[in-house]
């Protein structure tokens, strides 16, 4: 992968800011960098005591700047995570309680809105869906950058970008930003599902999450070097995560069901003009504090705030060397709110909020939770029962909180369900985000608050569905409903439960009670696109292509721009023999606003079809944009150069695809080019026998033998043909 290699030779090469000045403009401010890892713990970072961790830069910046020992998220997921780095508020007063249904309101002011004002260039670039402009977050940035449908949709399925694609992508945003500016740089690769680059996974054997956390800080680094070139050495650098990853802790192994130190604990270093060196704060501070110690490093103030700026924290000494030697003490702070409500729309189970005091972290929950923060920092053991007075002051203490800032119990969501929401929400689902569909709670219609299951109760059931699935991948399904049937009995009306109980009984060949399974899954949550899917694909492998048909319209009807299902009917189409048909839904697809490799590749083939060659070429550039190593697209493209008389172009387009799923094909039209273009007959023959060796049947042997024949007496290289 390029992005991967040009990240490795800027690990080779950089030894810190080079000399390049900046560009004309105002340079009294300093830039600013904010980078934020997501899913990242602060214990598995070097300078903050993990010995195994590979993070040069990350600890290179805290010796170079101020380290904040225990800096807290106050919500652990993305969204509404970032909606508090980026505006200081807590999450009842900016209004984003979960990932992808909640709209940032237009209100709002952000740390952008506020440098943009104050004349700084502005730019984001993030790697996830789940911080898609249409959430709000691209509020004051002159760009935002969150084009997710790049590089190979084998990796992240357009879900998210690497870290190598997303450094690249912010080195190039700075090309576009003169000085003072704020460069926000989002890195996701320490989120589930971890699929590290060599040689970070070599290097971190059995350790995939370190291998992606050690991804993500050389990404750091390189840009880092970068805004620092561009700002001329006049640079305030942030580093940060969203939340942390429970890895087992209280029942969970990822994030977003339980509040605990785990999850909730990120590493927080700034670095700069204006910042000690090599201090570290050893106060409790929230997330909410980073705007405002911005803002103020900047020159400005963001209004508002519940944050507070964080510059009271450090207390510096100075040496004779002139280095900073002192550690500020741990001080009282006022209590800072936690929560998470995502068992409530994920799971219909009960939503969850929280206090952290000086001594203690409580979390309210159908059974409260408390913890000895002196005695137990790492939450370990629940004291609640031992302490009933001090759970019930701090009952009413978060109650009168949360009614300052006009909490609701379940606040309803603010997005709404146009075809790009359900859009978005479906690839939200495929990070494990909304697996059930997003929007109202789910679960049974009806369920108070007081009823839901509290989410230590329903996670031994979340996790067996995980493990369920990782069963029925390898054919065991038998074992996965075993492993799923108990856990029905608590928690009857979740649909996640029921989805993968279908899910097994498919893979064990049951395909009567499978049906059964899935159709009360979508009874129980009828807007979920995962469900219905797998319905179809089911009801497909039956031969009722009726049905089948049937449930991806569905599919279709709540989101014309689900490409998968308009894939889906596509095909059906054919198979029946309407081609035309099949036409008309890519082409609504594609007017709905359906972007994807395959669906632009079906339809450049059926403009081929149809002689269209103009339009055909059009919709292969576009799968190329979206997936430059798309070997349909490369094949199609480099034969349409060839067409134009263009063999270079050819030459260039059709190596890229001569590994591909189309090398066979590749192969033979690069023969073609040599010979049309530089009449090179030693390259030409050499793609031929390649062809050769790589065909599979006696038909294409055929064929490029006598080629091959052709190229051996030709003598004008038209008579190739």
């Amino acid at each position: 992968m390029p992005a991967i290699a040009g990240l490795l030779v800027g690990m080779l090469l950089w030894p810190g800011p080079g000399p390049a000045a900046p560009p004309q403009g105002s340079v009294s401010k300093p830039s600013i960098l904010l980078v934020t890892i997501d899913t990242l713990r602060a214990d598995r970072v070097g300078c903050y005591g993990y010995r195994l961790a590979e993070t040069p830069h990350l600890d290179r910046l805290s010796a170079e700047g101020v380290r904040f020992e225990e800096a807290r998220t106050h919500v652990p997921l993305t969204l509404p995570a970032h909606a508090s780095i980026l505006t200081g508020l807590l999450p009842p007063r900016h209004r984003v309680r979960g990932n992808g249904l909640f709209r940032l309101p237009s209100d709002v002011r952000t740390l952008a809105t506020v440098l943009k004002s104050a004349g700084y260039s502005t730019a984001a670039v993030v790697s996830s869906v789940v911080l898609d402009r249409a959430y709000g977050l691209d509020r004051g940035f002159d760009l935002y950058d969150d084009n997710q449908r790049v590089g190979e949709k084998t990796a992240f399925n357009y879900i998210e970008r690497g870290a190598g694609q997303v450094a690249e992508s912010a080195i190039g945003s700075l090309r576009t930003l003169e000085s003072p500016f704020f460069l926000w740089v989002h890195l996701y690769d320490p989120h589930m599902h971890w699929i590290p680059p060599e040689p970070f996974r070599s290097r971190h054997p059995g350790r995939l999450y370190d291998a992606e956390i050690a991804f993500s800080d050389a990404a750091l680094g390189q840009v880092w070097a970068a805004a620092a070139a561009r700002a001329g050495g006049k640079l305030i650098v942030a580093a940060t995560s969203d939340h942390g990853e429970s890895l087992g802790e209280h029942g969970e192994n990822q994030h977003g069901y339980t509040l605990h130190r785990g999850v909730l604990r990120v590493p927080l270093i700034l670095a700069g003009p204006g910042l000690p060196r090599g201090t570290q704060v050893a106060d409790t501070i929230g997330l909410i504090d980073l705007a405002p110690t911005l803002a103020e490093l900047a020159g400005v103030s963001i209004p508002g705030a519940d944050g507070r700026s964080l510059r009271r924290s450090w207390s510096v000494a100075e040496t004779a060397a002139g280095r900073a030697t002192s550690r500020a003490p741990e001080a009282e702070h006022p209590p800072l709110w936690e929560e998470s409500l995502h068992p409530l729309y994920d799971s219909g189970w009960a939503p969850l909020r929280g206090l952290l005091t000086s001594r203690w972290h409580f979390v309210e929950a159908p059974r409260p939770e408390l913890y000895d923060r002196l005695e137990d920092p790492a939450d370990r053991t629940d004291v609640a029962n031992r302490h009933r007075e001090t759970v019930e002051e701090l009952r009413a203490d978060l109650a009168r909180i949360g009614a300052s800032m006009g909490d609701a119990t379940e606040p309803a969501p603010t997005v709404d369900d146009s075809p790009e929401e359900q859009e978005r929400r479906a690839r939200l689902a495929s990070l494990g985000y909304l697996t059930s569909g997003g929007g109202a709670p789910a679960g049974p219609a009806g369920a108070s608050a007081a009823a839901r299951l509290d989410p230590k109760e329903g996670l031994p059931g979340f996790l067996a569905v995980e493990k369920a699935a990782d069963l029925v991948e390898l054919g065991q399904g038998k074992e996965a409903r075993a492993l799923l049937e108990p856990h029905l009995k608590k928690d009857p009306g979740n649909p996640r439960l029921w989805h993968q109980i279908g899910e097994a009984m498919m893979a064990m060949g049951d395909s009567g009670p499978a049906e059964e399974a899935l159709r009360k899954a979508i009874a129980l949550d009828p807007r979920s696109e995962f469900i219905r899917y797998s319905l179809a694909a089911l009801l497909g492998s039956k031969g009722d292509t009726h049905g089948q048909k049937g449930q991806l319209e569905r599919i279709l009807a709540a989101n014309p721009r689900a490409v998968d299902a308009s894939l889906g009917l596509a095909a059906l189409a054919v198979m029946r023999g309407d081609i035309a048909g099949s036409e008309a839904i890519l082409r609504a697809s594609y007017a709905a606003g359906g972007r994807d490799p395959d669906l632009l590749d079906r339809l450049g083939h059926h403009m081929l079809r149809k002689g269209m060659r103009r339009e055909a070429a059009q919709y292969f550039e576009e799968a190329l944009a979206l997936r430059p190593a798309d070997a349909t697209a490369l094949l199609e493209s480099g034969r349409a150069a060839l067409r134009a008389g263009d063999p270079g172009k050819a030459i260039e387009l059709l190596t890229k695809c001569a590994t591909g799923q189309e090398a066979i094909e590749c192969r033979m039209e690069l023969a073609r080019a040599y010979v049309l273009g530089p009449r090179d007959l030693v390259s030409a023959r050499r793609e031929l026998l390649s062809a050769r060796e790589l065909a599979g049947d006696e038909k294409t042997r055929t064929e490029v033998d006598a080629r091959l024949k052709a190229l051996e007496k030709m003598k004008d290289p038209k008579e190739y043909q």
